[in-house]
């Protein structure tokens, strides 16, 4: 019966000693110019933190990222962002380590996504982040064609005066 007691209290004792979490949810941003900025301070070994949100409803490319803030006592290794959808289906991530970030990543209009941030604590006793994401607009097609059409023709006229 002892035994069973203190196996109880290691387990639990393990399992406080786990991943902290916590989730926040935010309006995507409709313009490149209008980021969303938040700065969190996390605690514990390591950290899993969700921030939710909901694309707009015009398409969008989303972009998103973390970097820690070296403060003396607030560090953090291998930060990590990664995106997923609202059914725990991943889309992208990346890289861990100072900063991480998942860039331009198209999304269905109307749709809820999150970013999952993780990471390790080493600071005493916290550590501290910054989260930034950002939506800008899937250029169309035909401003693409344009785009391209308007380089071939300057790039015919760069030829025409060199010869």
């Amino acid at each position: 019966m002892k035994f069973i007691s203190v196996l109880a209290g290691l387990s639990l004792a393990l399992a406080s000693a786990g991943a902290a979490a916590a989730s926040y949810s935010f309006q995507a941003p409709l313009a490149p110019d209008l980021p969303m900025l938040d700065a969190q301070m996390v605690s514990g070994p390591s950290f899993v933190d969700q921030w939710d949100f909901q694309a707009p409803a015009s398409a969008v490319l989303v972009t998103g990222g973390v970097d820690t803030i070296t403060m003396p006592g607030l560090n953090i290794d291998n930060i990590r962002i990664e995106l997923y959808t609202a059914a725990n289906q991943f889309i992208a991530g990346g890289a861990a380590g100072e900063f991480s970030q998942v860039t331009d990543v198209a999304v269905t209009p109307g749709a809820s996504y999150y970013f999952r941030v993780s990471g390790d604590v080493v600071g005493e006793p916290n550590g501290f982040y910054t989260f930034m994401a950002i939506s800008a607009p899937v250029p169309e097609p035909g401003g693409l064609a344009l785009a391209l059409a308007g380089a071939v023709v300057l790039a015919g006229l760069a030829r025409r005066r060199l010869t």
